[in-house]
């Protein structure tokens, strides 16, 4: 039974290293992808930003609050990958980071579906897959995540009682 419990605390552990970096990685993708959207595609901030087009003021203001978003988005990215890290390498971390892990796989997966659905998604074939790939990557990283460290205080909790 040692042997066992030794096998899955390994798996875990090495679990929470590699998709905390995943983690981090989507989070430096997150301002990538908006900056390469912004500075690339011109049409996107006509579409994106149609009603407010003819005041120059109010646009630059959603396009830097559009940037604070993603901004925080990726500052949790980062934060969820460090602590999962650090779990994995055999620290201590609390449940605060895994219960925003499971928020933050809510808002991806929520994500995921209103964006399948909308009726804009699919006009271009190509983004909207790719995208669609690299959200489900992220969701199943998030999953990934919070089942590993979730699994990891579970089995430590029946050692400590033993």
């Amino acid at each position: 039974m040692n042997k066992d419990n030794d096998r899955i605390e390994r798996r875990c552990r090495s679990s929470l290293v590699s998709s905390g970096t995943g983690a981090m990685i989507f989070g430096v993708w997150i301002v990538a992808k908006l900056a390469m959207y912004l500075l690339f595609d011109s049409q996107y901030l006509e579409n994106a930003f149609s009603d407010v087009e003819s005041d120059p003021l109010m646009m630059n203001f959603l396009i830097g609050f559009v940037f604070v978003i993603a901004f925080i988005a990726m500052l949790l990215h980062f934060y969820i990958g460090i602590a999962a890290r650090a779990e994995g390498k055999g620290k201590k971390k609390g449940y605060r980071y895994v219960v925003i892990t499971i928020i933050m796989a809510a808002c991806t997966g929520a994500g995921i579906i209103t964006s399948v659905f909308s009726a804009d998604y699919w006009v271009n074939i190509e983004d909207a897959v790719m995208t669609l790939l690299i959200d489900s990557t992220t969701l199943f990283v998030f999953c990934d995540i919070a089942v590993a460290s979730i699994r990891l205080k579970r089995m430590g909790r029946m050692l400590n009682a033993d």
